[in-house]
């Protein structure tokens, strides 16, 4: 009977550590790089990835380099949680989601996500905080914005020439616009609805400057109102 408990204790123990390490292993201890870092190849992704950095005091850029190894995979960052300055992703035309950039908190300046093959910005569900503007185009498969569901604040937005995106679903939570708002050349945007929330909290400095040549052009008093869908 007490080697039976004795043994039922052991294992008790060993699953719990190894509950611990499974909860904890993408926990890394901080790890800072001083400047930015500039990533064009699938190789220099997964080197610099290798190094489990948790900051950069600087901005990362992410951009395919003409005739060399394209880009595909973003995985190896996922130790990544702050960006002082800016977040480039850009002409990464074999780049289809961005999974690995899931720890993200912060970017300190302006984010930039251009003429990837994302279908969505699912990877960056993490960021709460980006310190000036958001540039979303040019990205011909994106469809939503879902991603970006825990930003509640945009100093400005420009979403523009995303051939297949209908919906901005993905700015559900978003408070507040503090400066301005750009949508246009997004041939078949038709959904703003979850521009509702945003544009009846923002402030009087706040103005819809842009939005036209979409497949729907409200203004803002229709998406206010709850016309803002077609």
């Amino acid at each position: 009977m007490k080697r039976n408990i004795l043994l039922l204790l052991i294992l008790t123990i060993a699953f719990s550590c190894s509950s611990d390490d499974e909860n904890n292993q993408n926990n890394f201890p901080e790890k800072i790089h001083e400047g930015s870092v500039y990533l064009n190849t699938q190789i220099e992704v997964d080197d610099f990835g290798s190094e489990n950095y948790t900051k950069i005091n600087g901005g990362l850029y992410i951009e395919s380099e003409f005739n060399s190894q394209n880009i595909t995979d973003l995985s190896s960052l996922s130790s990544l949680e702050f960006i002082s300055s800016r977040l480039w992703i850009a002409y990464n035309s074999e780049l289809t989601n961005l999974q690995g950039l899931n720890s993200i908190e912060t970017v300190g300046e302006k984010l930039y996500i251009l003429g990837n093959s994302i279908e969505n910005l699912n990877g960056l569900n993490s960021l709460t905080s980006i310190g000036n503007e958001t540039y979303i185009g040019s990205n011909d498969n994106i469809t939503n914005l879902n991603g970006l569901n825990n930003v509640s604040l945009f100093t400005s937005i420009h979403i523009y020439n995303n051939e297949n995106l209908t919906t901005l679903n993905g700015l559900d939570n978003l408070n507040n616009i503090d400066n301005y708002l750009k949508v246009y050349g997004n041939e078949n945007l038709s959904n703003f609805c979850s521009l509702q929330n945003a544009l009846i909290n923002s402030t009087d400095n706040f103005v819809v400057d842009d939005i036209y040549d979409n497949l729907f052009n409200p203004s803002m008093e229709d998406i206010i109102n709850g016309n803002c869908s077609q």
